[in-house]
């Protein structure tokens, strides 16, 4: 690879980075993002809350 191709390469990825970093992320972003993924703690308490609802609950079949 020739000096000009990897220079242009290397600005290249500089302009990506500057543009990333100059973007901003919304309160509404935010809460979006925290509605899809769950952390370990929310993760549980979900699970607990709804343990009744799955198909496999080992209490629901444990008199049978």
């Amino acid at each position: 690879m020739k000096t000009t191709e990897m220079e242009t390469i290397y600005d290249l990825g500089n302009k990506m980075i500057e543009s990333l970093i100059k973007e901003k992320v919304t309160k509404d972003e935010i809460a979006k993002v925290y509605t899809l993924f769950l952390d370990e703690h929310r993760s549980s308490q979900f699970l607990k809350e709804y343990q009744d609802e799955f198909m496999f609950n080992e209490d629901r079949y444990a008199n049978l």
